[in-house]
């Protein structure tokens, strides 16, 4: 039976429009490539953020901050499971801890990791699904002695692509046009015996899906990333899904999805080229699972 409560079934998507920016904040330290136009897309004007005491006021001091970084390899690793999330009226906020790798801040290309803790605070907006970052607070604390550098890029920049996509898929608002941005120029969908190429064929499938419960969210299990000799990524995910019925019947399914996904580090987001989804778990209802 699922854990969750109706009221984070319903809010779901917001939990995802968070992740989906959290995990594009890293992305920016992990590529020089990912532009710091796009960091800067995820804050608010009058962004507060504090690294250790170093405290930038607005959008306009980061910026200048972020210009003067030297190039280094950086790898974050969030951990999922130690992160709260506070759904406000206006705001979203959360805290969650994180492994910080770095190869560059010490000398002979050593090795340097840390755990790190993040507290932040996002505006919610009336025009678009994904918030603002408003409030950052980055502490650093002991590492785990570790030696190696994995790198996260790709975990991470695929992380925000599926976040922005579920958020999209649960939000109220039904906004279609967002999803043009998450699709290749050419893309092929199977889900449970429904075949999708066009964009209007997947409109008419989202449509299709959110009339069929008053609310809905997919709740990520698990996520494997295999970069590719194409430089596609194939990434595997499993998840549970949970409904809130028209009559209030709470539903449960297990589903895995297969996605290939192309990266243009210089877009907000990577791309989707196919998904194919399968069952692990019959749909039932809550009380007879």
């Amino acid at each position: 039976m699922s854990a969750l409560s109706d009221d984070q079934v319903r809010h779901g998507y917001l939990t995802h429009a968070l992740l989906a920016q959290l995990y594009r904040w890293w992305q920016f330290y992990e590529r020089p490539e990912s532009t710091l136009a796009n960091q800067l897309d995820i804050l608010a004007e009058n962004v507060h953020i504090d690294s250790s005491g170093n405290a930038v006021d607005s959008r306009a001091a980061y910026q200048a901050y972020a210009e003067s970084l030297p190039q280094m390899q950086n790898a974050h690793w969030p951990n999922m499971s130690s992160m709260s999330v506070d759904i406000g009226d206006s705001t979203l906020s959360a805290s969650l801890d994180a492994k910080y790798v770095n190869i560059g801040a010490l000398p002979d290309g050593a090795v340097m990791n840390a755990g790190v803790h993040y507290d932040v605070e996002l505006a919610r907006s009336d025009d678009t699904v994904l918030p603002t970052f408003t409030k950052i607070l980055i502490a650093a604390g002991a590492g785990d002695g570790s030696t190696e550098f994995v790198d996260a890029y790709a975990n991470n920049r695929v992380a925000s692509l599926v976040h922005y996509y579920l958020a999209l898929l649960g939000d109220p608002a039904k906004r279609l046009d967002p999803f043009a941005e998450l699709f290749a120029d050419s893309f092929e969908l199977h889900f449970s015996g429904t075949d999708i190429a066009t964009f209007d064929e997947f409109a008419e499938w989202v449509e299709g899906y959110s009339a069929l419960t008053d609310a809905s969210m997919l709740t990520m299990e698990s996520m494997d990333v295999a970069e590719n000799s194409d430089g596609t990524l194939t990434v595997t995910i499993d998840f549970e899904w949970d409904g809130i019925m028209p009559d209030g019947t709470r539903m449960e399914m297990g589903t895995r999805h297969v996605w290939n996904v192309v990266d243009d580090p210089s877009q907000r987001f990577a791309r989707i080229c196919s998904i194919d989804v399968t069952r692990t778990r019959d749909m039932a209802s809550q009380a007879s699972s």
